[in-house]
């Protein structure tokens, strides 16, 4: 694929699918409806659930870092942003076909 702009203009989960409305250079709309299991992958796989912080031990009177990851439904309903869907469908379409554009 070359490369494009992708103008998303609506996006939303429903029915374990990710719909997606966007533009490309041509200005034409576009709607996508992708599985959301690939896009579980991709948020997995790119590190985006990975989180960390600082703790204090008490105790010990130390400081020390707790590795833990996100559960993914509440990293989508509370920090998924648009970047992330931007990211995803150029990752997603170097890979698939882009569908034709919406009849009016």
């Amino acid at each position: 694929m070359s490369k494009i702009q992708i103008n998303i203009d609506e996006y939303y989960f429903s029915d374990a699918e990710l719909i997606v409305i966007f533009t490309l250079d041509d200005e034409k709309y576009r709607e996508d409806n992708i599985c959301e299991d690939k896009f579980y992958d991709y948020v997995g796989e790119s590190g985006k659930l990975e989180f960390f912080e600082d703790r204090w031990d008490g105790y010990r009177e130390s400081h020390y870092t707790h590795d833990y990851e996100m559960d993914y439904s509440y990293w989508r309903d509370e920090f998924c942003e648009k970047g992330d869907i931007l990211d995803f469908l150029y990752y997603y379409y170097s890979k698939n076909n882009i569908p034709q554009e919406i009849e009016e």
